[in-house]
């Protein structure tokens, strides 16, 4: 499905995009300096659009080894998220949208100098606010502000936080 934007067709029913956080993009549960706690960079989705509706399936996946004095360690990061997002157009090419983004984060660290592992969970809830430009019927680049709740699982100890944070992402969609 076309519609027409400025004259020209635009973007089809299916695609796929990658976001950036501008962000620092670690958790701060993990990092204590702070960042973005909801999907980690870079983010892949797969776009099906219907009619001013638009789903985003997406999963993020990121890795980081250290070598110290004392060892290795390796933390992994998987996400897996929903967007549900309404879209409005313009005439001018530009076209807003809202909705909501719901993701599962899983962090999983394990230290070669102790033989420890550790794996944790968290759920973050985002309502988004998004302007996108199409450059041409298959291609478009978004700027999204998102209002990221992020509540992880219980610790052992039965503890538990929750961050409200205000990050923004950069899209780049591809249709097809």
């Amino acid at each position: 499905t076309l519609r027409t934007v400025s004259g020209q067709k635009t973007a089809k029913s299916h695609g796929i995009a990658i976001s950036f956080n501008p962000n620092e993009g670690f958790p701060s549960f993990i990092f204590p300096t702070g960042g973005s706690a909801s999907m980690f960079d870079p983010t892949f989705y797969y776009v099906f659009k219907s009619g001013n509706l638009r789903f985003e399936p997406a999963v993020g996946f990121m890795s980081i080894n250290q070598d110290g004095d004392n060892g290795s360690s390796k933390m992994s990061i998987m996400t897996f998220g929903l967007g549900l997002l309404k879209q409005k157009s313009d005439s001018t090419g530009l076209s807003t949208y809202y909705g909501l983004r719901v993701a599962k984060t899983t962090i999983s660290q394990e230290d070669n100098y102790d033989s420890d592992s550790d794996s944790e969970s968290a759920l973050s809830i985002a309502p988004v606010y998004g302007l996108e430009y199409y450059v041409n019927k298959h291609f478009s680049i978004s700027g999204e502000l998102q209002l990221n709740y992020f509540k992880p699982e219980e610790d052992e100890d039965g503890g538990s936080f929750t961050q409200t944070e205000i990050m923004s992402k950069l899209f780049f969609r591809f249709y097809f």
